[in-house]
């Protein structure tokens, strides 16, 4: 297990996410997010697949989807979402964030910001770049934004395709 995961690292496994305390001959533990120890054995973690955030880098795309009024100038609401986080703790500024827009026409504009956040400040990051962008578009007069809840990557791609 230990060319796969280590203590310290962040993982994902069965739609609950830790950090692992430790690695033994039979099981591995993660400390859950909300607190309690999760026990997983380790031939469980051969056979089902598991995330594992922190092996390669300490960040993560995360993606943030809310609808505005297409009567919104796409560019204007583009560099002010993209002005409107930087500086917040967890952000990582090193990285391309972007954003994307669909569903011109309808009324609404589906927009998508990718951002690349530290795994082990998620939790306080994507809310503070929310607020962060809400502020913005309250700034900017940008009005009728209602964010979506977290969704992975699967999920986004499929709902901005729609």
């Amino acid at each position: 297990m230990t060319g796969r995961l280590r203590p310290g690292d962040i993982m994902e496994y069965d739609g609950v996410r830790g950090k692992v305390i430790d690695i033994g001959i039979i099981s591995s533990r993660m400390e859950t997010e909300d607190g309690p120890i999760m026990t997983m054995p380790n031939h469980q973690l051969f056979e089902k697949n598991f995330k594992n955030m922190t092996r390669n880098h300490s960040v993560e795309l995360r993606h943030i989807v809310f609808d505005i009024s297409e009567n919104n100038d796409p560019k204007l609401v583009r560099k002010i979402i993209l002005d409107s986080f930087h500086g917040i703790d967890g952000v990582d500024e090193s990285r391309k964030h972007v954003v994307i827009m669909r569903n011109f026409g309808s009324g609404v504009m589906r927009v998508e910001l990718k951002v690349w956040v530290d795994s082990e400040k998620y939790l306080a990051t994507e809310p503070a770049v929310r607020e962060a962008i809400f502020e913005a578009f309250r700034n900017h007069n940008i009005h009728e934004a209602s964010f979506l809840q977290h969704m992975d990557s699967k999920e986004a791609d499929l709902l901005m395709t729609e």
